[in-house]
């Protein structure tokens, strides 16, 4: 660390030596009289007085000593000014590491806890006669009641290609194929039995234990339970782990925020703007951030947990850890001004001087303001390197919306719930206009819903179903002082997909989302279409003939950009099945057997 970029550095160096010659001024004065007189006596007296001489200069000169012992304790206190830093950076880590460690055993915990749940289930057989009989309404049953008792979040079963049959918490969404979309849902279909925190085909970040449902030996399902992230986890983490004080923020890459323990809205807000999606702390995946937030007057040391997960990280929690910097300027402080006594008083013995008990007051008048001014700079030193999270005092334009899911593999049989998502990206928002066009010969718009939607129920201006034209519109309005969440839903759409191939839901002109600025500012940055693929159930039995769904889990709605240029496929397993296949961009082509592949994945 250089002095030219640490100001502060030489500024309370000079304001140190300025309030010690001012301290120090007669003594200063005295010695230079002194030495001034012994210079005039010493030509006038005789050789005779060489021996009373010799004495009178050593005492003389002791002033000039001590002004050497404050200057050297000085320089040298100053040299190691700069290493504040370095210890303050070591005290944030040593006070947060045990923490973090001792979290990231509990979320080890958790997995372990779903696992043994998911064992105890499929050793009991409660789901197999269900399973075989092919009654939702009676697996459902079972689901909800199991995931009770146990304390689960929700339980999942699909059946033996992957297609979910029942959702304990969503008892109307199935029909999707998961062993198509998830990473853990491929590994599954091939045997493997996987617990880990991912990303969720419903929910943003979830723990999952995830295997398939055997009898005789012969797959008849597959089964996954879990805990979701969301506000209600946060703050049973918070009440059951975390000490007096201290919060948890759940967020993912692609969602940012997505739940937090915090329940002050104002200081929610401010968050999600700093963590929303896009930011450096979210986009790097940084496993420890060593800097302080400053919310709403009160500092927070950040550190971030990032998950695994099973091909690469699905996201992380971040854990605020209140601090005071009085407490730490205090410390810091006492320990420089220590350092600096510490060596003042080696010098002083070593060359035998300050030994006057008049000199005592001199001592503790320097210490006394080497501690104020350590105080004064560890403060501001702290206050500067903090973030401040406060509200923007302008639009910043970070709204975003989307389908949810926006792609997926789903049953041509099977109505299926889609949501449309505001995230407000740190703004205040209060009206809401989405134009979405879709192929009425591949989807029917069955109803709009808006029971969870973040719109007033009396400001719904306009909800409109246009089959012939493949239109949807949706308008409405949230009253003063609007909608801050960092995202809600504006309505979900009942589709009921029609025939097996691709469609799209895309946001057409007249999307918006306005900011709550009294002037109706349109602050959306960015609508994300969806793509689906209409499949039938019964995979497994597909006849070569018939057209089967390929997904990409790397590039999974065609309707959007990727940055990636490495492509991942995806298709149902056949058992003993061999696949031809070329790339090309022609439909309808028929690959030769110069390629080919037995796995269902490429």
């Amino acid at each position: 660390m250089n002095f030219v970029r640490n100001e502060w550095l030489l500024v309370s160096s000079i304001l140190i030596i300025a309030l010690i010659f001012a301290v120090t001024k007669k003594e200063i004065l005295a010695t230079g009289h002194e030495v001034k007189a012994y210079l005039i006596k010493k030509y006038r007296k005789n050789k005779k007085s060489n021996k009373k001489s010799k004495t009178a200069w050593t005492h003389n000169w002791t002033h000039k000593n001590e002004i050497i012992v404050i200057l050297i304790s000085i320089l040298v206190f100053v040299m190691i000014l700069p290493f504040s830093n370095w210890l303050l950076n070591s005290w944030y880590t040593s006070s947060t590491y045990r923490q973090v460690a001792q979290f990231r055993t509990v979320f080890s915990q958790e997995l372990n806890y779903i696992t043994e749940q998911r064992e105890q289930i499929l050793s009991s057989k409660v789901l197999n006669d269900a399973l075989k009989s092919g009654d939702p309404s009676q697996l459902l049953t079972i689901v909800q009641a199991e995931a009770k008792e146990r304390g689960l979040d929700f339980i999942t079963v699909t059946d033996k290609d992957g297609f979910v049959l029942v959702r304990s918490h969503l008892p109307d969404q199935r029909g999707d194929n998961v062993f198509q979309t998830t990473i853990q849902g491929r590994r599954v279909a091939k045997g493997e039995t996987l617990t880990e925190i991912v990303r969720g085909v419903k929910n943003p970040l979830t723990s999952i234990s995830d295997s398939l449902i055997l009898e005789d030996d012969k797959v008849i399902g597959s089964i996954v339970l879990g805990h979701i992230f969301n506000n209600s986890y946060a703050a049973r983490f918070r009440n059951g782990y975390l000490e007096r004080g201290l919060h948890i923020v759940f967020y993912t890459p692609e969602d940012g925020l997505i739940s937090t323990s915090l329940k002050d809205k104002d200081t929610i807000f401010l968050l999600n703007s700093f963590f929303s999606v896009g930011s450096d702390l979210i986009a790097n995946q940084v496993p420890k951030l060593a800097k302080e937030l400053k919310i709403n007057g009160e500092y927070f040391i950040v550190s971030n947990i990032v998950f695994p997960g099973i091909e690469g990280s699905p996201g992380g929690a971040i854990i605020l850890f209140p601090t005071s910097h009085n407490f730490y300027s205090i410390v810091l402080a006492g320990f420089m001004t220590l350092i600096f006594l510490t060596i003042f008083i080696y010098l002083a013995f070593f060359l035998r001087v300050f030994h006057h008990r008049h000199r005592i007051t001199i001592i503790l008048t320097i210490t006394l303001v080497l501690l104020s001014v350590m105080y004064l700079i560890s403060y501001s030193k702290l206050d500067r390197a903090s973030v401040k999270l406060e509200r923007a005092p302008y639009l910043i334009y970070n709204s975003t919306m989307k389908f949810e899911p926006e792609s997926d593999v789903i049953n041509q049989f099977v109505e299926q719930k889609i949501a449309i998502k505001v995230l407000t990206g740190g703004e205040t928002i209060n009206a809401v206009s989405a134009v979405i066009k879709y192929d009425p010969s591949m989807f029917e718009i069955v109803d709009i819903l808006t029971a969870n939607s973040l719109c007033d129920p009396g400001l719904f201006l306009e909800k409109d179903i246009n089959k012939s034209a493949g239109t949807v519109t949706i308008v409405c309005g949230v009253p003063n002082p609007g909608f801050s969440e960092p995202s809600g839903t504006l309505a979900e759409l009942v589709v009921q997909p029609l025939i097996v191939g691709g469609a799209s839901l895309k946001f057409a002109e007249g999307t918006q989302v306005l900011a709550n600025d009294g002037l109706g500012t349109n602050v959306l940055r960015a609508a994300s279409d969806a793509f689906f693929s209409i499949s039938r159930q019964g995979l497994t039995n597909v006849n070569v003939n018939e057209i089967i769904p390929i997904f990409s889990p790397s590039h999974s709605n065609s309707n959007r950009w990727y940055h990636k240029k490495d492509i991942q496929l995806a298709w149902p397993l056949l058992k003993g099945g061999v696949y031809h296949y070329a790339l090309n961009q022609t439909p309808d082509f028929i690959p030769g057997r110069a390629v080919s592949i037995a796995d269902n994945f490429l």
